[in-house]
């Protein structure tokens, strides 16, 4: 994944330098976004049974680094193209949870009513893809190595036949040590084949499990993944940026509904 937070940097860096030469006749001004809080949504709904998430928050100024306010007392709702609606039940300030499981093929449009304002989004969630099996070589990591040695671990799966698929895939870890490190593919070389793709990352020794996770996307969550990245990973959450990942949803809200279906595999590190 490409990661930059190099913008807002070379802004200032600019726009004191245009004032430190002292000549120039115009007055610069940068526009840092200093806007009205904004509702910002991180929805998630896949095809395993159990707690399917809604976190709502509003923006802050780029002024004022304080943790964005929990937005409290909505109605969530999410309905599927059959018709089958499902409310959410605030479970604390600003999180919003329903227990079901998502339906691979269908398309599913979430709902926010809060504050006399209604949002909302649309995702289709994708087939599952099934993660097949995890393959590991030896040499994992960069640089000299001490200690045990390292193994690096390579997904394996079969892509539809099918253009046009997008996939998120992640270690899953309870270790706090262990960063959870994400990759976005697509099929553009790979449409029908089958998909070996190593994850770099943390280094894996005998006897380690681990445990990774292919998500199926739709193309409007995997546009919002890969330009989250490229922000650097602080998205629209903080603070009010200058610039923030192409959203699915309507009336001004900022972040992604994300209906997703997905496979996981774990494995034993074998020497």
């Amino acid at each position: 994944m490409k990661t930059s937070m190099k913008s807002l940097y070379t802004i200032l860096l600019a726009a004191v330098g245009l004032l430190v030469l002292g000549a120039c006749e115009k007055i610069i001004d940068v526009d840092l976004n200093d806007a009205e809080p904004t509702l910002v949504v991180e929805a998630n709904l896949n095809n395993e049974f159990g707690p399917q998430t809604v976190v709502l928050t509003r923006t802050t100024s780029f002024f004022t680094p304080e943790t964005p306010g929990a937005v409290t007392n909505a109605t969530v709702t999410v309905t599927d193209d059959q018709g089958e609606e499902v409310t959410y039940d605030e479970v604390e300030d600003g999180v919003y949870v329903a227990v079901f499981a998502g339906v691979p093929g269908r398309t599913y449009t979430l709902q926010i009513d809060t504050e006399g304002e209604t949002f909302t989004a649309v995702s289709e969630m994708r087939p599952i893809v099934s993660l097949d099996s995890l393959t590991f070589s030896p040499g994992g990591g960069f640089g000299p190595q001490e200690g045990p040695p390292t193994f690096l671990p390579f997904t394996n799966f079969n892509d539809p036949d099918e253009k046009g698929n997008f996939y998120r895939v992640t270690e899953v870890s309870e270790d706090p040590a262990r960063t959870a490190f994400i990759y976005l593919l697509d099929d553009l070389a790979t449409n029908g084949n089958l998909v070996t793709f190593p994850l770099f990352g943390n280094s894996l020794i005998a006897g380690d499990t681990v445990t990774i996770e292919l998500w199926h996307l739709d193309p409007a969550a995997h546009t919002y993944f890969d330009e989250l990245g490229n922000t650097g990973g602080g998205g629209p959450f903080n603070s009010s940026t200058p610039a923030n990942p192409t959203t699915n949803l309507d009336n001004g809200a900022l972040g992604y509904f994300n209906a997703y279906s997905k496979s996981s595999v774990t494995e034993i590190v074998l020497p």
